[in-house]
């Protein structure tokens, strides 16, 4: 055989190799390993079906897009707030991660944690409705997007209230006496945990809006009056009157939120301060008892300033870390927030979503229906005040709260600590 064609072979063989080993080798040419961006909430698969609808969006952006990865991880409410917060300021924070708005996204966006939105939302705000957006506003930039508007109202078992004939309570007197009737039933009028305080929180907020319209709040939060005016110590009083007439469970500093609606799904208390996911508990996520469990917004109060059409609530939603993944998660984050995203989440859930056009049907329930009537007819919403103040003052509050039920305090010396929290700062 004729050495050169020999040597040709084996040379045009050697190449060959050199190439393939190229091609796996060389970063020019070789596969690109999937970006990954991570996502926090306090929505747990399996035990929370938000956590079910974010984990299914997730294999679905995914699948269309194979070069990304997101990694979900969850925590409990009171945890999540915790360690959030340390991995924001020690730089180890999560792509994108839940928030209420307000102070719990304002302690990011003031130092600079948070990419601002507003370029990439654009006119249309990705079809959100645009009222929400102020919670996540700071300044002329918008730092989260609106997904889950909550508002609180009471609950209350149908069945029963129909049995005895009792009707829904519009004013506070009507509220009292309906107590006084439920109690003498045999029930317990009101179910609350107030082992985790932000459940005594609730109908404060609510006492303080009905007594003096939504504007005292906020400008004792901008400072431009005090937490131990009259208003804030009367509703303090009014507070202090559930406990003292036996309306509350006996051992409610002792119970926790679970503990509490449990109170209700055995019949032992028959109705509950609490936001609009409480009738997904109720339900069973929605496959029991439909028309068992109803609401009503907070009653007046008369001589009050504040309307039955002023709410207390939140818009949840979801921020993005200013990082070099930041355009990755913004994808995502359009993707989440898409109008079929939101509709897919409502029928899964049942929860209000923050879309700008009509997306229930006549056939949906009437709760739901009913709990955006209230939402698109509210008057003023003014956020959850252990979302929206300085954290140590929300601290006091929580605190006082909790003193004021166990005696260890008056209603004075409720607000007062309110009131010297801010003098702390």
């Amino acid at each position: 055989m004729d050495n050169s064609k020999v040597r040709f072979k084996l040379l045009f063989r050697f190449i060959l190799c050199l190439i393939g080993v190229m091609v796996i080798v060389h970063p020019s040419v070789a596969k690109q390993s999937p970006t990954r961006i991570t996502l926090w909430s306090i929505n747990q698969p399996g035990l929370d079906v938000t956590g079910d609808w974010l984990e299914r969006q997730i294999r679905r952006f995914e699948s269309i897009n194979p070069d990304i990865i997101v990694e979900h991880s969850f925590w409990e409410n009171q945890s999540y707030k915790i360690k959030l917060k340390v991995a924001m300021f020690s730089g180890n924070g999560p792509d994108i991660l839940f928030n209420w708005g307000g102070e719990s996204q304002l302690i990011f966006s003031r130092e600079g944690l948070l990419c601002d939105l507003t370029d990439d939302l654009a006119a249309n705000k990705w079809g959100l409705s645009p009222g929400m957006f102020d919670t996540f506003s700071y300044r002329d930039g918008i730092y989260g997007v609106p997904f889950f508007p909550s508002v609180e109202v009471v609950w209350y078992n149908k069945d029963l209230f129909k049995k005895y004939g009792w009707k829904r309570s519009q004013t506070w007197d009507e509220f009292l006496d309906l107590c006084v009737q439920i109690k003498n039933k045999g029930y317990i009028p009101i179910a609350m945990g107030g082992q985790e305080s932000w459940t005594i929180l609730y109908p404060y907020m609510y006492l303080v809006d009905r007594l003096a319209g939504n504007e005292l709040y906020r400008m004792a939060k901008t400072r431009q009056t005090t937490f131990n005016r009259t208003e804030f110590v009367e509703a303090f009083r009014l507070l202090k009157q559930l406990a003292d007439r036996g309306y509350l469970p006996n051992q409610v500093l002792s119970l926790n939120y679970m503990e509490a609606s449990q109170l209700l799904l055995q019949n032992k208390a028959l109705m509950m301060f609490m936001g609009d996911w409480e009738y997904l508990r109720l339900t069973n996520q929605k496959r029991q008892d439909f028309d068992k469990w109803d609401f009503f917004p907070f009653p007046v109060l008369r001589g009050g300033k504040g309307s039955s059409r002023n709410i207390v609530g939140a818009v949840a939603g979801f921020s993005i870390k200013k990082s070099e993944k930041s355009k990755i998660a913004i994808k995502f984050l359009e993707f989440l927030a898409s109008r079929q995203s939101l509709i897919d989440c409502y029928k899964l859930t049942g929860k209000l979503v923050a879309l700008s056009t009509p997306y229930i049907s006549q056939e949906d329930l009437p709760q739901a229906k009913e709990m955006a009537q209230l939402l698109t007819k509210a008057s003023s919403l003014t956020q959850w005040w252990d979302q929206d103040l300085p954290e140590p003052v929300t601290q006091s509050l929580l605190q006082s709260l909790q003193d004021l039920l166990a005696g260890r305090c008056s209603p004075e010396q409720a607000a007062a600590m309110i009131e010297e929290a801010y003098q702390k700062e």
